[in-house]
């Protein structure tokens, strides 16, 4: 959850007037209308942006290897299960190393 959206950084959004600033805060104002209960607001991930990071910045991640598995049975649809193994035939990025490397997506997604 390190990737989820402060406040802080939503209100930078929606205070940056360009197209694209506006685009995603209306995009997450109807998530947040969708996702929020009473009494409690629900902040989007970053989980895409990251995973674009995870490709040209791997060292700001901590890899682990092992074996995911996704479920395709009705119950359990989309379901992703990682199993550590050192011989495992996957490598995942695990956690971000520091925080600042989602101020950075962050920042690059408000200059667009």
């Amino acid at each position: 959850m390190a990737c989820t959206i402060t406040p802080g950084q939503l209100a930078r959004l929606v205070a940056s007037h360009t197209p694209t600033g506006r685009l995603l805060s209306r995009a997450i104002r109807l998530w947040q209308k969708a996702k929020s209960k009473p009494g409690r607001i629900e902040y989007p991930h970053l989980y895409d942006p990251m995973a674009v990071a995870m490709v040209s910045h791997p060292e700001w991640f901590e890899w682990r290897r092992g074996r995911v598995a996704v479920s395709f049975a009705p119950r359990t649809f989309a379901r992703t299960t990682f199993t550590p193994d050192a011989r495992g035939p996957h490598r995942v990025a695990w956690k971000i190393k520091s925080l600042h490397s989602v101020e950075v997506v962050w920042a690059r997604i408000l200059s667009l």
